[in-house]
């Protein structure tokens, strides 16, 4: 499978996204959680993840962050 990764993702936003679409208990979750399945500082976490929702890979609802599943489809080249 090949991803088509148009949006210029970087490799620390690229890391975090697979970890929320391929761990359950990382898609619908909080920075706070999140920074803590990772190396990173909470603040680092946050800059991702305000980078892969103004680039269209998550959405956020209250203050959970979640996988677009929709752009999924459009990232897997068939």
């Amino acid at each position: 499978m090949k991803f088509n990764l148009k949006n210029n993702m970087n490799i620390d936003e690229f890391g975090l996204y697979v970890t929320m679409v391929n761990e359950p208990e990382a898609d619908y979750s909080t920075a706070e959680f999140l920074s803590t399945l990772s190396t990173d500082s909470e603040e680092d976490v946050q800059r991702m993840l305000n980078g892969l929702l103004s680039k269209g890979y998550l959405v956020k609802i209250d203050d959970l962050y979640a996988v677009d599943k929709s752009v999924m489809l459009d990232m897997v080249r068939r």
